[in-house]
């Protein structure tokens, strides 16, 4: 098996936003209410803000 690591790019952005949101609501489930992962969620790991981040080589979420 062969690993390859690359940045991130634009036709990225779908896959990075589940992920993210995926690991934001497991990982904090038992501890935040699910009215705030849902606003963490749509304020960090939306697709347009993905995308910009993207768009401009930025390396951090931040989120």
């Amino acid at each position: 098996m062969t690993v390859q690591i690359r940045r991130a790019g634009i036709g990225d952005v779908q896959a990075i936003s589940a992920v993210c949101s995926a690991g934001w609501r497991d990982a904090y489930r038992d501890i935040y209410s699910k009215a705030y992962s849902d606003w963490v969620v749509a304020e960090f790991y939306n697709l347009d803000r993905i995308y910009v981040k993207s768009a401009n080589g930025v390396p951090t979420m931040d989120g």
